[in-house]
């Protein structure tokens, strides 16, 4: 079974076109190549900062926080 990995972030997370590759999809692609079973999910959203993810509901009634541990 695959280690699952939830990362909550803003544009750094995100990557706005500043690198080739987020930092998210290397931390993926770095584990798997050390062969763990991982699945990286990258819920990160430019300008949102911890308080906006706890609070603000962006998928139905459920803000990131509650998708990645509810």
């Amino acid at each position: 079974m695959a280690k699952k990995i939830a990362i909550l972030g803003d544009s750094i997370s995100a990557q706005q076109g500043m690198y080739d590759a987020p930092w998210p999809v290397l931390l993926q692609s770095s584990m798997q190549s050390g062969g763990e079973s991982v699945e990286v999910t990258d819920l990160s959203k430019n300008g949102y900062t911890f308080r906006n993810a706890m609070d603000q509901p962006t998928y139905g009634s459920m803000t990131r926080t509650t998708l990645c541990t509810g």
